[in-house]
């Protein structure tokens, strides 16, 4: 699209505007900006990432999105695609869009809640952002 946009298919709905990674922090308190952080710094150690600021959330993307950041005042809601569900007490909620494809959101208040099982979990999304489910 003329905005500079990248999208997997052809007249992807969306909205043009632009925002910063600074605008979606502005009045939240520094925790939250730490939290997103820690988590960016796990997604971009699986590889080269697109970070893209949306109105409300922060995209990650390779090939096609597949995890998300949302600040908010008391804590960061991630979120990242697997073709697997997985059940974990940890997960604030997990939404099946289709059989294989699996959202799991978790609420992050707190840097020790991002530990290595979770960096696994971005691993695997990563994966399914480069589409390798698919070959």
């Amino acid at each position: 699209p003329r905005c500079g946009n990248e999208f997997v298919n052809k007249n992807q709905y969306h909205s043009c505007n632009h925002y910063t990674l600074a605008s979606l922090f502005d009045g939240k308190p520094d925790h939250i900006k730490d939290l997103f952080d820690r988590f960016r710094n796990m997604v971009e150690a699986c590889g080269p990432v697109k970070v893209l600021a949306y109105r409300d959330r922060v995209g990650f993307m390779v090939r096609v999105r597949f995890a998300a950041a949302v600040p908010k005042t008391k804590w960061l809601d991630i979120g990242f695609w697997l073709t697997r569900r997985v059940e974990d007490a940890r997960f604030h909620k997990i939404e099946t869009l289709y059989p294989n494809t699996h959202v799991h959101l978790l609420r992050v208040t707190e840097l020790g809640q991002l530990d290595d099982q979770v960096a696994e979990w971005v691993k695997e999304a990563y994966a399914v952002g480069r589409q390798e489910h698919l070959a």
